[in-house]
Formats: structure tokens, C-alpha cells, sequence
């Protein structure tokens, strides 16, 4: 019996290219060459290893064909020689390690049959492959290569993933600095980073067995200070404090819970037993610096620009992401901060960007004190590409870029460290989306396996790890899915020309992303906005329904009115519904898409049911913004519309939604099984209080909406109402007005000075006249009214700064009055009509505006 030593060692059958240096042919199987001067054999394992050097590579090949192919060597080294001698040992020694770790040497006796089965069957010694013109070993069929699988063969990318060093973390280019939870509750006011150093405050947070830290994002309330009235601040004080006494978990948001039913909720018990430190970017980062300008690379020293380009890193030490989006009125900018206007910024953007594609995707929501939900899904709460984000300085932007490239690309490298390689297709191909509007380029990780340009479809294949054009990854995804996430027309088409079907639907979910089983290409090029990869699938006749939602809905979802339009232009119907009876135009307002709901209603014309279903979508998901419920009630919908199970879902549906029902009759109360158990019979007002969109609940009761209808469990308005810490503006609208008042369109009304709430166009309560009131102006001759009434509307005029406006009005009125008979005025009628005569001249001054 031989000796054979068993030695797993970083070396590789080579094959030269001028341009990237090292390539392989590919093997897991261990493959017996024979060691001059010895009885045994070396049996090796062949992995990957990536040189750039052209002078490493050459020598190394030189070693390879010097040691095994020369005829008889005076001295011939053993692989392990090589491998020490070679220039190339500074490149392998990391790898050497990583696989004695995983590997260990081993020597054991073998039957001489058994070594005779490692040599070829003529006994000689298995020889290095030859290589063929284009680089790739020729076939060998009379070695034991020979009954290598196909299947089997690890790819290039797969090989890549195995040379990949562990990871050591993002770069925290500065400090980071923290504000403990304990200090944070006791403010009374956010003062910026360099005064709470001065004073002491600030910590720099080291992850330790008993630390936490949690990552703040949150929209600025002014231009020049996040949050100058404390208001969000103490929404965040109220929030911690419910998290860290009576919250035992963070419940799931309900979409979460349907779309991704492993998801549970995050237990509180680790966060309640450490320290907790807050990381806010008015704290944590410098804000007083002086600079002229900004570079992306820190060559002018700003340390702001180093803890911009650290956010990733950040995120990655924080167990804990709230995205802090309450709803508060802005009157100086004329607006209100909603968790839709979050999602909206490019700051909030790239924040969130950083913790969903870091390891742990989820992060918690707090739209008021008793709104606390955690989200585990994109659906749940969709956004957009960083690039493509709202900034009030557009230089905002250009900063930004190398952090986002920074994030995909440390998001690629986890998914191939992970062997997850699904994953990393999904995102790979995403990078156009990710990077949209941003001054960088994807990145390509493997360069070509042969000189010469490549064909699409092989490049495509080889970058994403895929074997075949035509069979599905264990994902259940088709090359042809993987392609239309990255819009590419080219291999859209070089895979349809490979006998890949166009219909091609996916076999299983992505929930992370928010898509279903049944997913076709179609709806993954019109969700990601590739318009001409859409455009060139419908044309090669791709089915435009057939899955669980048609692709008008994908479409809707995401925003998209360029691809509703091009859908509805090849035939697809406007208000197509899904298996669960949700139309097109359902989806476009539950997620506040209001381009995309503006081309269904153009292209559809729907009826008030459909419409006010649509608002009952908006109140009750995301879309329930105080512009979309008064579009929706414009164009007819029923500010009093109660969901009918039986009318308005199909059988699926309502089996789905049932067994909720259920669920929360026998105890398993969550999110989701308390909306289901409601959901009959509910109005849209109730769906925005109990969704904590309070500004579409200030708009549908300023609408007329009623407060006294009940559902199928007899709750009412307030019932839904109990337990919600409602804000500052339905409270006092209520006090002042009769009614809420909120911002969504410009201007301000007689009432601000009072409740500085006020900022909605609504119908003013209407003072009654009394009797003697109402006979004394049936008195009242033409001419009366108008002597009593002109110098009332010349002071409105004046107040309201429409004196200019009204000029000609007033000129014409006393032109008039000029003609008349003169009339004495009964004594005391101006005083005694005054309320009567202001309503008469503000309802002039508000026609001529």
C-alpha cells in the first residue's frame, strides 16, 4: 500500500488573459497528480484565486508547465514548492489560511488499486490540460475529470465568492457619536454636535455585550435646524420611553405580516437590559464647519463630509433603525412632514437604503407615541432611488453618491460571503435602480473569460453565476427575471433567441421585495420603470395578466404612468383587478401614487364606487395624504363609503381576510388579524386614524366625513380613535373651528392667527341670523344693502391685501350706488348687521381671488 497525502491547497489549472491576468477551469473534485521522487500522491482541490499582476501570472504558469510537463527535471518541486517559490505567495497566503481552517491535512493508507485508479489507465501520470485557442482546457476524456457533473462544477462567480476575505466592516471615517437614552430624555432642546461635545454629552458608542445603539432618520423641520419647536423630538422622547416600559415587542406592520409570514415581532427584553445610546445627525455629526466647498474624497479635511461618507458603517453598528415620521405642520414652508414626505427625501433615502440592504433589513416605524410597527418589507412602505429623491440643496446629491455605491456594493459582497447567491443577482441587476440619478456606474465583479468581445447573454451569465439561459436558480427566478431587473433590452433579446420563454413566470416569492409567486418579467421591468425593456416585451407578445396582479398593477405600485400607458396602448385594461378583487387603481392610492392614479383615471374614467374604494385604499395603506383624499373626493368618491366584504373582494380574498378574522377571535391578536377582524363596514376615516394618517383624517372630517357610523363590530370613529395620541392640529381644530384644519393647499384663512392649524380651504360655519336680524334686512332696499356693505369690503380688502384685486369691484359697486335714489340707512343697522355684512364681503373677496 502507497502513502497518499491529502493536502488542499490554493492553486489552480491556469489559463492566461492580457488583460485581467488569472483564470481557472473549474473543479470541486480533487484530482491526483503524481510527485516526482515520491510513491504517493499529492491529491489537491482546485479553487479560485485572483491575480492581477500579468508578471505574477506568468510566472506562476511558467512554474505550473515546469514542474509537470518538463520530461524529466533534475529536481522537480512538489506543488506545496511551488506554491512558496512562486511570486505569487503574497496572493495565496490569506487564502491558505482561510482554507486550512476550513480544511484539514490529512494522511491515510490506501488499497494499491486505489492508487491505481488516481493515474490514467495507461499508468502514467495525469498531465496538466492543454489549452485551446480561447483560453479553456480542451475536453479530457481518459482521467477521472472525465466523471466531473456538469452540475457540479462550481462557476466562476461561485469560486469568486470562495476567494472573498472575511469582512472586516464598513470604514468609519469618524467617530461615532452618540447621546445615551437616559440624557436624550431629559432634553428640552436640539443642540448641535460641537455644543454637546463642549458640554460633555456626547459618547462614542462601542458595541459590547451590554450596548445598543439605535440609528435615528428622521426629515428636518426647517431648512437650518431639524426640529426648532422640540415637537418631533418629543414624539421620540414619548416613543423611547413606550419601547423601553410597558412595549414587551415591536409589532409587525401589516403588510409585513402578509407578505413574509417567517417574519415575527422584535422582542424589546435585550433593548430594556442594556445601556441604549441614540445616534442623530444633529448630534452625531459636525454642524458648525466652515466651507467654501465640498469634495467627495475629504481632500479638504471636512469632518462633516467623513461622518457622511460613515452612515453605512453607522447603521451597521445600530441593533435598532426608527425612521421618526410624525405628522407635523410646517407653517413657515407651507407644507406638513408625513411618513410619506420621509420617504421622499434623498437624506431619509440613503439612510434607509443602508439598513436594508445591511444584514439586518428590518427597522421600526414611529408615527406617533402609541404608532409603533416594524417593517420588514419594501412593499410595506415603497421609496424610491436615492438619486431620484427630493434635496433641498440639489449639491446634497452629489454627496451622496460614493455612499450609495459604497452600500451596493457591501450588500453584493454579504450575499456572495452568505453563498447567496439568489440574492445577489437580485441586486446585482438592481444596481441601475439603486445608483438612479447618481453620477456612478455599476459594477462589474468578474472580468471576461476569453479575449474577445462577448456575446450578452454569456457576459450576463457569467456575471450572474447562471449555468444555463433557459433553467430556473433555486429561487425558483429565470435568467429572463434576472435580466429584466437590470432592463437590459440586449439580453432581454439574446435570451428569447436561446428558446427562453417570454411568459416564463417565477415559482416561488420574493417577499423581501415585495413580489409573488406567478411574477413574470413584464411586472418586474414595468415595477422597476425599465421602459424601453418593457416596451420590448410587450412587443414580443408578453401576457400582460396571468399572475396573482397583473402587470397594470405592477405598474401602479411603483409610480409608474409611462408603463400604465404603454400597457393600456397594447390592449392591457385600465382597472384590471387581482385575485383578491384590488384594482389597478386601488393600488395607485394605497401607496400615494398619484402620477400613476391620474393616468388609470384618464385612461379607466371609474365610477364613484371605484373611486371611493380607492379612497377606503388610501386611508387604509399609505396613500393617505391630504392631496389624495381631496383628488379622490373631487372625482366623486364617497367620504362615507363602508367596505362590503361580499362586493368589493372576490372569494379568495375574502377567505384570506376570513381566516384573519379568525385568528384574532381565538386570541392571536396582531396588526393584521385586528385589521381583518374590523375591516367590514369600516369607513376611510376609520382606516386613516387607526393607520395614525392623521392628515388624511383631518381632510376626510373637514370633507363632512361622519364621525357616528359604525362598523361591523359597532365601533365607531372613536373607538378606532382610543388609545392614539392624536396631534396637535385635530385637537385644536376641533377647539376653534368646529372641525380639523390642515395644510394641503397654499394660503392661510381668517382663523390662523387663532389656531395656526388652519391652512385648509374649508366651509366656515355659517352664522344664523336672528330674528329681529332677518326682519330687518327684509327691509333693506338695493341700495341700503350696498351703502352698508361698502365699507366693509374695502376694510376685508385692505386686511386681506387684495385692495388692488378688488379696486375694480369697489368702483363698479359705487358706480352703481351713485345711480340709485338715495336711501336713508335705519340708525344702527351697520353694527346690528356687522356679522352679516363681513361674510357678505369675505364671500366677494373670496370669488374675485
Amino acid at each position: 500500500m502507497g502513502q497518499v497525502a491529502f493536502l488542499t491547497v490554493i492553486c489552480n489549472l491556469l489559463t492566461m488573459d492580457s488583460s485581467t491576468g488569472l483564470k481557472v477551469d473549474i473543479s470541486r473534485r480533487f484530482v491526483s497528480l503524481p510527485v516526482p521522487g515520491m510513491s504517493s500522491h499529492l491529491v489537491y482541490r482546485r479553487t479560485f484565486i485572483s491575480v492581477q499582476e500579468n508578471a505574477a501570472l506568468d510566472h506562476m504558469s511558467s512554474c505550473w508547465f515546469r514542474s509537470f510537463s518538463a520530461p524529466d527535471p533534475p529536481v522537480q518541486p512538489t506543488l506545496v514548492e511551488f506554491v512558496e517559490d512562486s511570486a505569487c505567495r503574497r496572493y495565496v497566503d490569506g487564502l491558505l489560511q482561510k482554507a486550512a481552517s476550513t480544511f484539514s491535512m490529512q494522511s491515510t493508507e490506501l488499497e494499491d488499486a486505489d492508487d491505481q485508479r488516481a493515474l490514467n489507465s495507461s499508468g502514467d501520470p495525469i498531465s496538466p490540460p492543454s489549452f485551446g485557442s480561447a483560453g479553456h482546457p480542451e475536453a479530457s476524456h481518459s482521467g477521472p475529470m472525465s466523471c466531473c457533473s456538469w452540475k457540479n462544477t462550481p462557476t466562476p462567480l461561485e469560486l469568486y465568492a470562495m476567494s472573498l476575505p472575511e469582512d472586516v466592516g464598513a470604514p468609519m471615517l469618524f467617530p461615532m457619536y452618540t447621546v445615551a437614552v437616559e440624557a436624550l430624555l431629559k432634553m428640552t432642546e436640539i443642540l448641535p454636535h460641537e455644543e454637546l461635545k463642549a458640554q460633555g454629552k456626547l459618547t462614542i458608542f462601542e458595541a459590547g455585550a451590554t450596548q445598543r445603539a439605535a440609528f435615528v432618520s428622521h426629515q428636518w423641520v426647517a431648512i437650518d435646524h431639524p426640529d426648532p419647536e422640540f415637537r418631533q423630538m418629543r414624539i421620540l422622547q414619548d416613543a423611547l420611553q413606550e419601547m423601553i416600559g410597558r412595549l414587551k415587542s415591536v409589532p409587525l406592520d401589516f403588510v409585513t405580516e402578509t407578505l413574509v409570514p417567517s417574519a415575527a415581532p422584535l422582542p424589546l427584553e435585550d433593548v430594556k437590559s442594556c445601556s441604549v445610546f441614540v445616534w442623530y445627525d444633529y448630534f452625531s455629526c459636525p454642524q458648525l464647519e466652515r466651507r467654501k466647498s465640498w469634495s467627495s474624497d475629504q481632500s479638504d479635511g471636512s469632518q462633516q463630509a467623513n461622518a457622511i461618507n460613515s452612515i453605512p458603517a453607522y447603521v451597521a453598528n445600530c441593533q435598532l433603525f426608527l425612521a421618526l415620521c410624525p405628522v407635523l405642520d410646517c407653517p413657515c414652508d407651507s407644507k406638513v412632514l408625513t411618513s410619506t414626505t420621509w420617504r421622499q427625501r434623498g437624506w431619509c433615502r440613503v439612510e434607509r437604503a443602508a439598513r436594508e440592504l445591511s444584514t439586518d433589513s428590518t427597522w421600526i416605524l414611529i408615527q406617533s407615541s402609541s404608532s409603533i410597527e416594524l417593517v420588514g418589507a419594501v412593499l410595506s412602505f415603497p421609496t424610491g432611488s436615492v438619486g431620484e429623491g427630493e434635496f433641498t440643496k440639489e449639491g446634497d446629491r452629489k454627496k451622496l453618491a460614493p455612499v450609495m455605491q459604497s452600500i451596493v456594493m457591501r450588500k453584493l459582497m454579504h450575499c456572495l460571503r452568505a453563498r447567496d447567491f439568489p440574492g445577489f443577482r437580485r441586486y446585482f441587476n438592481l444596481q441601475n435602480v439603486h445608483l438612479r440619478g447618481l453620477e456612478v456606474e455599476p459594477v462589474r465583479l468578474l472580468p471576461s473569460d476569453r479575449e474577445g468581445p462577448l456575446d450578452a447573454v454569456s457576459t450576463f451569465l457569467r456575471q450572474n453565476g447562471l449555468r444555463s439561459p433557459t433553467k430556473s436558480d433555486r429561487a425558483g427566478w429565470f435568467p429572463l427575471h434576472y435580466a429584466a431587473l437590470s432592463g437590459s433590452v440586449e439580453v432581454l433579446q439574446g435570451l428569447l433567441e436561446t428558446r427562453a420563454s417570454v411568459n416564463q413566470r417565477t415559482s416561488r416569492d420574493e417577499p423581501l421585495l415585495g413580489f409573488p409567486l406567478w411574477t413574470s418579467a413584464l411586472d418586474l421591468a414595468v415595477s422597476y420603470k425599465h421602459h424601453d425593456a418593457a416596451r420590448w416585451l410587450i412587443g414580443a407578445r408578453a401576457h400582460l395578466e396571468g399572475g396573482l396582479i397583473p402587470a397594470l398593477s405592477a405598474a401602479a405600485l411603483s409610480n409608474n404612468p409611462e408603463g400604465i400607458r404603454l400597457l393600456c396602448a397594447a390592449g392591457g385594461q385600465p382597472l384590471p383587478r387581482n385575485r383578491f378583487g384590488q384594482s389597478a387603481l386601488d393600488a395607485a392610492a394605497a401607496y400615494g401614487a398619484e402620477e400613476a392614479l391620474e393616468e388609470i383615471v384618464a385612461q379607466g374614467q371609474p365610477g364613484p364606487l371605484e373611486l371611493s374604494m380607492a379612497l377606503f385604499m388610501a386611508a387604509k395603506f399609505r396613500g393617505g395624504s391630504a392631496e389624495m383624499v381631496r383628488r379622490l373626493i373631487y372625482l366623486r368618491a364617497d367620504v362615507d363609503f363602508q367596505l362590503d366584504m361580499s362586493r368589493d373582494f372576490t372569494l379568495l380574498g375574502r377567505l384570506l381576510f376570513g381566516a384573519k378574522a379568525v385568528q384574532y377571535r381565538l386570541g392571536q391578536v396582531t396588526v393584521l388579524s385586528s385589521v381583518c377582524y374590523h375591516l367590514h363596514g369600516s369607513t376611510p376615516l376609520m382606516q386613516a386614524v387607526r393607520s395614525a394618517q392623521y392628515d388624511a383624517a383631518a381632510a376626510l372630517i373637514a370633507a363632512g366625513a361622519k364621525l357616528k357610523l359604525r362598523n361591523c363590530r359597532n365601533w365607531t370613529v372613536a373607538d378606532f380613535a382610543r388609545g392614539h395620541c392624536m396631534p396637535r392640529f385635530l385637537q385644536q381644530g376641533f377647539e376653534v373651528c368646529g372641525r380639523p384644519c390642515i395644510r394641503f393647499l397654499h394660503g392661510t384663512c381668517e382663523l390662523d392667527s387663532r389656531c395656526q392649524f388652519c391652512h385648509m380651504e374649508h366651509e366656515r360655519p355659517k352664522e344664523k341670523l336672528d330674528k329681529q336680524r332677518r326682519k330687518l334686512m327684509e327691509t333693506l332696499n338695493e341700495s341700503q344693502v350696498l351703502s352698508l356693505l361698502l365699507p366693509h369690503l374695502r376694510a376685508r380688502a385692505w386686511d386681506k391685501g387684495l385692495a388692488d384685486q378688488m379696486a375694480p369691484l369697489i368702483q363698479l359697486l359705487e358706480e352703481t350706488l351713485s345711480h340709485m335714489d338715495a336711501t336713508a340707512v335705519p340708525r344702527n343697522a351697520s353694527s346690528f348687521l356687522k356679522p352679516v355684512l363681513k361674510r357678505l364681503a369675505d364671500s366677494k373677496l373670496h370669488v374675485t381671488a
